[in-house]
């Protein structure tokens, strides 16, 4: 077992190595044009030139704001404040880190006749940000995880395969209407019935080692259901990510379920190591690893069910949860040369698989009490 660990992250650390760019880090500082005092909760956004959202963040009380550890590239950064004209900076090719310094917003002069207001709502507390999304959000939105992408989040970086991330990593925990869940559970949201997203960007201690905690507070409809089915799979390649949801209202009890699927198959992956002998005598032995095309097949399944019941002053819920991971095949094979013997070369090949299974059951109750 030990061996198919190490030769599985020999395999991710070369997807690894050849996929991911330079760290950087881009900072600045937004100020008004005419009085150079910093603008407090000024939204700056990170953009791929074609307008692809990569990264939010949000300006202090000082103005600053910073992206930490992206990936080097082309971008352009949208800063925008109520009461200021929306500025653009277009960067290119950049590759080292990036201090803009003072970034100029000039106020926006209009006159507002009868206007209905349409942004979403922050509510900002000292432990956490209160968002309530707009219904265009939400109409623009597929799932709970879309829409997160919509809010655009300060920290939280959604891409296109749903996936969420915080910038050099971190723990983060999803919770619906208090109790903790998964990220299929989010997947499983329809957008109508979340009212807002309570986001801990400095959790406290009864939350464990998250770094941020992401709490969808939801209406629970009295009586009825749904069925959600989302589909994701690649023609030319091993590549597909599936889910299937439903969900039963009655009364105060809700019954839900929901089953995901994913699959990757390579069939042309391989590495190239180089390996440095120093023995006690100083001679020094260097061998180099030449990959041939191998192949890695690997399946993630995950089976959620859930009752809950809610009232006015107390909830509960129970879930079973059953993870499973079935990797058939991790092919690595090659050969390895002495560079100082280029006659000694050793044929190598490597072909192991592994498999986990993961049942788990989780009970939450929580009761509110007086005063």
């Amino acid at each position: 077992m030990k061996r198919t660990i190490t030769t599985f992250a020999g395999l991710l650390l070369l997807l690894t190595n050849s996929l991911v760019a330079y760290a950087i880090d881009i900072k600045g500082r937004v100020v008004d044009a005419a009085s150079h005092e910093a603008i407090e909760f000024a939204n700056i956004v990170l953009q791929t030139p074609d307008s692809v959202f990569e990264a939010g963040a949000v300006t202090n009380a000082a103005g600053d704001f910073a992206f930490l550890k992206i990936d080097s590239g082309n971008y352009r950064i949208v800063i925008s404040a109520v009461g200021y004209k929306t500025g653009y900076i277009g960067i290119q090719d950049c590759n080292q880190n990036l201090g803009l310094g003072e970034i100029l917003l000039e106020e926006d002069r209009v006159n507002l006749g009868e206007v209905t207001v349409t942004a979403s709502s922050t509510i900002i507390q000292s432990d956490r940000q209160i968002l309530f999304p707009t219904e265009r959000q939400r109409n623009a939105s597929s799932n709970g995880v879309d829409l997160l992408h919509h809010l655009m989040l300060p920290k939280i970086q959604v891409n296109a395969l749903g996936d969420i991330k915080l910038p050099g990593g971190g723990e983060i925990q999803y919770r619906i209407n208090g109790v903790k869940s998964e990220l299929q559970d989010v997947k499983a949201l329809k957008p109508l019935e979340i009212i807002r997203i309570e986001f801990h960007d400095n959790p406290g201690l009864r939350y464990g080692n998250a770094e941020v905690v992401l709490d969808y507070i939801v209406h629970r409809p009295q009586t009825g259901g749904n069925v959600g089915i989302d589909l994701s799979d690649a023609f030319t390649t091993g590549w597909g990510d599936n889910l299937i949801n439903g969900k039963i209202n009655h009364k105060k009890s809700e019954f839900a379920v929901n089953y995901s699927i994913s699959h990757r198959r390579f069939h042309e992956l391989w590495r190239d190591n180089e390996e440095i002998f120093t023995f006690a005598d100083g001679y020094t032995l260097i061998r180099k690893e030449q990959g041939e095309p191998g192949g890695l097949k690997t399946i993630w399944q995950n089976l959620n069910g859930t009752y809950s019941y809610q009232n006015g002053q107390s909830m509960f819920s129970a879930s079973v949860r059953y993870y499973a991971y079935h990797e058939p095949y991790a092919e690595a094979k090659g050969t390895i040369r002495n560079m100082a013997n280029h006659a000694d070369v050793i044929s190598m090949i490597d072909n192991n698989s592994s498999e986990n299974r993961r049942p788990a059951l989780d009970l939450y109750f929580q009761q509110n009490m007086q005063n």
